[in-house]
């Protein structure tokens, strides 16, 4: 999809560099630099950045950060992404999780070069893809992928409180390989009752849905949904069809909140 503004239009990779350009040109106001201190692997090709802050980072389970790598050969989408915090605020480390694909950008490649010690900057701590105030309201998270991320950053800020709250999850995975985070996921089940459906699209195993997430399984699991707020987070492609389907199936549109990663990070 295009990028416009006013009469100007952009390719998402312009419209990336040229942010890169306008982030150099406003300064480094409000940055800071974490340090790498390990690398954990989620699954088969995604992997966590664990990194320690010269401050502790003050931000709510669920918001995005820029981040920023010097790169010897950058390619024309720049040096800087914005990424999930997957760590949650009651965490002592910044968590970074990042799937990775056979033609990664420059981006991606420059960070599996890192070693502990590495450096990053930080800046720009935003995003409204957060927990409602009311912990009593009924929520269902609907994950694609990496789309994981936000929701791992909650579970584990919940798990830290050892706050209940009344939540479903369907995580939707190309294979069963492809699941992250699934000592989080065991970790919220066990203590605070939070149940993961799993749906994966190609060799699955018993117990879990065969397939994508689609009208039947929200049917089927979340036999209350009109009563939900909806989480989505995914591939662009994925959050936009859900929801239209959560529309269609008659679930408002201020009950529905998405992030989606762009497929060219």
């Amino acid at each position: 999809p295009n990028i416009h503004i006013g009469s100007f239009y952009f390719t998402p990779e312009l419209a990336l560099l040229a942010g890169n350009l306008f982030a150099y040109a406003a300064g480094p106001k409000g940055r800071f630099v974490l340090t790498l201190e390990r690398i954990e692997q989620s699954a088969v090709d995604s992997f966590d950045f664990v990194f320690r802050s010269p401050r502790k980072l003050a931000f709510e389970a669920g918001q995005y950060l820029e981040w920023t790598l010097g790169l010897n050969h950058a390619d024309n989408r720049g040096n800087r992404r914005f990424f999930t915090v997957a760590s949650a605020p009651t965490e002592e480390t910044v968590r970074l999780g990042v799937k990775f694909y056979p033609q990664s950008s420059a981006f991606k490649r420059e960070l599996m070069t890192m070693k502990p010690g590495s450096t990053i900057h930080a800046a720009q701590l935003a995003g409204n893809f957060t927990l409602p105030a009311r912990s009593e309201t009924k929520i269902a998270f609907l994950a694609g992928g990496i789309g994981i991320t936000p929701f791992r950053s909650m579970l584990q800020y919940l798990l830290d409180r050892k706050e209940r709250r009344p939540i479903v999850i369907l995580y939707g995975t190309e294979r069963r390989q492809d699941i992250a985070y699934r000592d989080v996921l065991g970790a919220a089940r066990q203590e605070l009752g939070i149940k993961t459906v799993h749906a994966v699209a190609s060799g699955g195993e018993r117990g879990q849905y065969p397939g994508y997430i689609d009208e039947r399984l929200i049917r089927l699991t979340i036999p209350d949904y009109l009563e939900r707020t909806f989480y989505i987070s995914g591939p662009q492609a994925m959050v936009k069809a859900l929801r239209q389907k959560l529309l269609a199936m008659g679930v408002r549109r201020s009950k529905i909140k998405v992030d989606y990663f762009p497929g060219f990070a």
